[in-house]
């Protein structure tokens, strides 16, 4: 048995993307409690049971496409993916974004409305998670 199972966790896990990268669309951000006596910003996706506890490094990458006011990446499409980061001296899997590429026509600017040119069926298939 596995331990993970044990103790399931509310929020996205490097586990839970099975080494694939999983294109989602932005339903909201909240500041959460997250277990560690901090509140976090954490960011829920359509489709998706669990959130992503979001730290600095993939709130700048979102930021900077979408723009700094959280409000506006609702709707947006985002890229999660598995890469290997330094955590307190050690090397480790950990969740990264991106923003998927867009056709010249689509190029995003910050605080733009959302994109209606994606189909709902490309952003969300089968979530593991």
């Amino acid at each position: 048995m596995n331990v993970d199972n044990l103790y399931p966790s509310n929020y996205v896990r490097s586990e839970d993307l099975k080494g694939r990268r999983h294109t989602l669309t932005i339903d909201r951000i909240a500041v959460e409690d997250v277990g560690d006596d901090r509140d976090k910003p954490v960011i829920y996706f359509k489709g998706a049971r669990k959130g992503l506890v979001l730290n600095k490094t993939n709130a700048m990458v979102i930021a900077e496409v979408y723009g700094k006011n959280t409000e506006s990446w609702s709707g947006q499409p985002l890229e999660l993916y598995v890469a290997r980061v330094n955590f307190q001296g050690r090397m480790v899997d950990g969740i990264r974004v991106d923003v998927p590429a867009l056709s010249k026509t689509e190029e995003a600017k910050p605080d733009q409305k959302p994109n209606s040119n994606l189909q709902e069926d490309d952003l969300n298939g089968s979530l593991p998670f």
